[in-house]
This record gives C-alpha cells, structure tokens and sequence, in this order.
C-alpha cells in the first residue's frame, strides 16, 4: 500500500510539472489540485520531508498566481510537516518563504516575525545562501516601514556574504537598495557612491538596460534634493546607454526627465523642448500614456510661462488620452489642473464641465474626499444659476460618496441639505424622507441647535403634504429643544409652526395663542415686519 501511494505521489507531482512547464499566466493553476494530491500522498505513505517539500512548491506557485494568502497557509503547513521531521533547516526555509509572502501581501511587520526567526536558525546551521537572502529580505521590510538605518544595517551584513558566494545580481541589487537607504538618511554623497557601485555591477553583469535604471533613480534623488547639474548629467549618461540599445520609449521618458530638471532650475523654455521631444518619441513608441504625461508636463510649463490658453489645451489633451489609456491617477491630476484652470480664466461652462468629468472618475473608484469636495464645488455653482434638481443630484452623489468617511454629524447636515434642495424643488416627499434620517442622525451627534433647526424643517414640508398632526408632533419637540436653549429666534419659528399646524387641523383657539406668543417674541426680538405678519394671521383665525 505504501509503494502505490509513492507511485500516486509521484505521478501527481510529475503532471503538476508538466502543467507548469507548459502553460503560463493564470492557466498555471491547472496544477494545483495535483499538488495537492501529490502531496496528500506523501502523508499517507509516511514520507513527511516529500510532502513538505510538495506543499513549500505549492506555495511558490500561490506566489506565482498572486494568490499571497493561498501561498502563506501553505508555507505555514509545510512547517508543520517538517516538524514531524525535526528538519530545522527546512523549517527555517519555509518561515523565510512565509515572510516573503507576507511582504508581498504588504504586511511586513508579520513578515520581520518570520523572517527574524527564520534568520537565527539559518546563522546556526551555517547555511550562509539562505542567510544572505533572509537578510536581503528583512532590510526590505524595514526599508518599507520606514526604517532606513535599520534595512542599510541588514543590507550591509548580507553585502560580505553575497560576495564571498559571488551572487553578482544579488550584490548590485545590494548597492541600490543601499543607495536609496542612504538617500533616506540624508547621506547624499554616500548615496551618489552607492550608485556608482551598483551602476558598475551591473555593467559588469552585461545588464545595460538595468544600469541606466540605476543611473535614473541616481539623478532622480540629486533632482529631488536641488542638484540640478549633477542630474542632468546622470540623465545625459542614461540617454546615452538608450540610444545605443535603440529603446525610443526609454529615450522618450529620459527626455521627459530632463524637461523637469530644467523646469525645477526655472529654464521654462528648456523645459518645454524637452517635453515636446519626449512627448513625440513617446508617440512614436506607441506609449500613450506617457504622451499624456508629457501633456500634462507642457501644460505646467505653460501656465508658468502665463500662456493659460494653450495651457488649457495640454491639460485637456493630458486627461482625454490617459483617461483612454486606463491611466487612472494620471487623468485624475490631469483633470483636477484643467479645472484650477479653466476657474482661474473665468471659464465657468468649461470648469464645470471638467468638475463633471471628475466626480464621474472619482465614483468608479477614486479618492471619496476628492470626489465629495468635487461634488460639492459642482453643487455651488448649479446653486448660483439656481439649478436646483442638478443641486439635489449631486447632493444626492455626495452623501453616497460621504457615507464612506462622514461622521454622524457631517451626514446629519447633508442629509438635512438634501431635504432643504428637495423642499426648494417642491418634492416634499423626498425632503421629510431625507429631514427624518437628519433627525436620526443629529440625535446620534449630540447637536440639538442643528436637531431642532431639522425639525422645523420637516414640520415644514410635513404641513406641505397635509401630514398635519406630523408636523405638530415635531414643532412641538423643536419648541421644546428651542426653550432649552433659550433661543428666542428658534422659539418664535416654531411656534409659528405649532400655530400653522393647529389651523391645519382645525384647533383654532390652539393656533392663535401659539402664533399670539411667536408675535410677542418677535416684537422683542425687533423683527417688526414679522410681527405684524404674524398678527394678520392670527387675527384671521
């Protein structure tokens, strides 16, 4: 029984080869299930290192489809199998693998845990390959987190004994992360010495495509902290390298790069032939997305330049091309300057209309801050020209947008918005649906000026749809809150609503003494033309 669950086992594990072997991408999970069987066999049949084996297998393909939560449980399993074994190193390979996971899964204060213990057992049993790759690991979690000095202490123990392995592309990847640590802590020269390094490594590597990357991230940290020349001349050495190897969509970009290092040192006109060039190569390479950004690029040095019009046009141009490429972010920024834009010339039509294309960016996915924001300017301006359904529809999309980060209170004062708009409108009863769920929502706040404020609202609109004894229930609880406060002005409203909803339902004698006393409150008050308003009504009951 034992040898016909090897065979079993091993029959599995060479179909799930095959299947890896031969397909790709997402199709790669056709092999799964056989793993899995593969490995189900090994524990029937006793074998506990062949099926730990299987399932860490397992878990790298997990890895491979993307699937880091699949990929962790099974690295996590195949501890346990392991220890059945008393296989420390294997144990120590799999928590290593598990941490990795968990990186990827961007939880990389779980991942040190793994990682730092793995770590000690590998110093242990002298297993210096995986020693140096644990430390490479640990130093990238720091790194993410924050820690600069603490990933540059890692990478620096891991640096000796990737060298005395001879791991060449370890030992460049090394100086670049190195580099960037350093640039972090504000060690620029050590920086600039650390890229050298790398840069050189991976020349020596044949690898000219990753050594101009590095000179790019180079110049892009002298750019970001000032040093103007010194970028530009790590960008001319870039631009050299593209052009040997024929890459028109890195020359492209590196173009582009320069542009910004000449627009940072305020050459305006540099800056604009540098993004015209890259913004053409980049045409011609078929990139659109980065004919965007270059769009976008020109439209800024434009409205430096003050030429608002044609700033206007890039910007418009940015957005409509990355919008058509799926370059979220990009036409989201795109969008938002032609806005600040078109605003700025006093082009309202146009400045609503790039508002509109924004919120409706935004709700398929965006920044809910941003979009409510949008919403909001949108409404204000549909308020102005007293465009009241436009106002109510996007008051409407931002309390959805709102519902995700709003307080109680935020939501109180949108909803009893919305309820103001839809009384405006004359839809009475979309405005007590949305001035009971403020009122719901004020009670949750706290706010009683704001509770009773609503309440006269909706008492308002309830004596509109002839929901008179409604209405009278929630004047009477606004008088109510209104006489707690000793608000004299709030008092007077609602008691002018208890009397119009006593002469709704026919309480005459109740009506006249409520608006006999919001008459007296009034004089005092030196509303006098409400007073005698208020007296007519009265005098009439």
């Amino acid at each position: 029984m034992s040898q016909e669950l090897v065979d079993q086992a091993m029959d599995a594990h060479r179909l799930a080869h095959v299947i890896m072997e031969g397909k790709f991408g997402p199709a790669m999970a056709e092999a799964i299930p056989h793993l899995r069987a593969s490995a189900d066999c090994w524990g029937r049949a006793l074998r506990s290192k062949q099926k730990g084996d299987v399932v860490v297998e397992l878990g790298q393909l997990h890895e491979k489809l993307g699937q880091t939560q699949d990929a962790i449980t099974a690295y996590e399993e195949a501890i346990v199998v392991y220890r059945e074994t008393n296989d420390r190193g294997a144990i120590a390979r799999a928590g290593a693998s598990a941490g990795r996971a968990l990186q990827a899964a961007n939880q990389h204060e779980l991942a040190l845990g793994w990682l730092d213990r793995s770590l000690a057992v590998l110093r242990e049993l002298s297993d210096m390959p995986h020693e140096a790759t644990t430390l490479a690991a640990i130093a990238a979690s720091h790194l993410a987190l924050g820690r600069p000095a603490d990933a540059l202490a890692r990478y620096r123990e891991a640096l000796p004994l990737l060298t005395r392995m001879s791991k060449r592309v370890e030992i460049a990847q090394s100086y670049e992360a190195m580099a960037i640590c350093s640039t972090r802590l504000g060690d620029h020269a050590g920086a600039a010495q650390l890229y050298d390094q790398a840069f050189v490594a991976k020349q020596a590597l044949g690898d000219m495509k990753g050594a101009a990357r590095t000179l790019a991230r180079s110049a892009d940290a002298e750019r970001h902290r000032g040093a103007h020349a010194t970028a530009m001349q790590l960008y001319e050495r870039c631009l050299q390298i593209h052009q040997l190897r024929g890459d028109q969509a890195l020359i492209a970009q590196t173009i582009g790069n320069m542009g910004s290092v000449h627009a940072l040192a305020g050459d305006q006109g540099k800056a604009l032939e540098s993004y015209e060039r890259c913004r053409d190569l980049s045409e011609a390479a078929g990139e659109r997305v980065a004919v965007a950004q270059a769009w976008y690029n020109i439209g800024c040095v434009r409205v430096e330049k003050n030429e608002l019009d044609a700033a206007a046009e890039a910007f418009d141009r940015a957005a409509t091309i990355a919008e058509a490429s799926e370059g979220r972010s990009l036409t989201e920024r795109a969008l938002a300057a032609a806005a600040e834009l078109h605003r700025r010339r006093g082009d309202h039509e146009r400045w609503a209309g790039i508002l509109g294309r924004q919120a409706a960016l935004l709700e398929a996915g965006g920044d809910a801050a941003i979009l409510v924001q949008v919403l909001d300017e949108l409404a204000e301006h549909h308020r102005g020209r007293q465009e009241w359904d436009t106002v109510a529809e996007l008051q409407r999309r931002a309390l959805v947008a709102c519902a995700k980060l709003g307080s109680a209170a935020e939501l109180a004062r949108r909803r009893a918005a919305l309820g103001g708009t839809d009384a405006r409108i004359g839809d009475h009863a979309a405005a007590v649906e949305n001035f009971l769920q403020a009122v719901t929502l004020w009670d949750v706040a706290g706010d009683t000026v704001e509770l009773a404020r609503t309440l006269r609202h909706l008492g308002a609109s309830e004596l509109q749809l002839g929901a008179s004894a409604d209405a009278l229930s929630h004047y009477l609880r606004a008088l109510s809150l209104n006489e707690s406060l000793s608000d004299k002005a709030g008092i007077a409203l609602a008691l002018i609503g208890v009397g119009n909803a006593h002469a709704q339902l026919g309480n005459k004698s109740e009506a006249k003494a409520a608006l006999d006393r919001a008459a007296v409150l009034k004089e005092e008050l030196g509303d006098h033309r409400g007073t005698e308003t208020i007296r007519k009504a009265s005098a009439m009951l």
